[in-house]
C-alpha cells in the first residue's frame, strides 16, 4: 500500500481495480471494511455525511482513501492527482 498526502494530512489510498473486484474473498487486494460487488462493478464503503452513515459506491479507477481518523472516503480518479501527492519513504 502506498502512502499519499494532502497539504494538511497523510492518508492511505488504494485505487480500485478489476482484479480486486474479481479476486476471491479474502484476498490481499481487499481492504478491511470494504464490500466488493463484482456484479455491480463497484465497491461499497461506509462513510459519514452530515452525521448520517451512508454506503458510497467506488467505481473501478476511483480511489478509496483512509484518513488519519480511520474514516473511509472516495475520490474520483480525475480529482486524485490534484488533491494528493505520493509520499516517498
Amino acid at each position: 500500500m502506498a502512502r499519499y498526502r494532502t497539504k494538511v494530512e497523510f492518508v492511505s489510498a488504494w485505487q480500485l481495480t478489476d482484479e480486486a473486484l474479481d479476486a476471491s474473498y479474502p484476498s490481499e487486494m481487499h481492504i478491511k471494511g470494504v464490500i466488493y460487488s463484482p456484479v455491480e462493478r463497484c465497491a461499497f464503503i461506509r462513510t459519514q455525511k452530515s452525521n448520517i452513515h451512508v454506503h458510497a459506491c467506488v467505481h473501478v479507477g476511483d480511489w478509496i482513501i483512509r484518513g488519519a481518523d480511520g474514516e473511509l472516503s472516495k475520490c474520483e480518479a480525475v480529482d486524485f492527482p490534484g488533491r494528493y501527492e505520493l509520499v516517498k519513504e
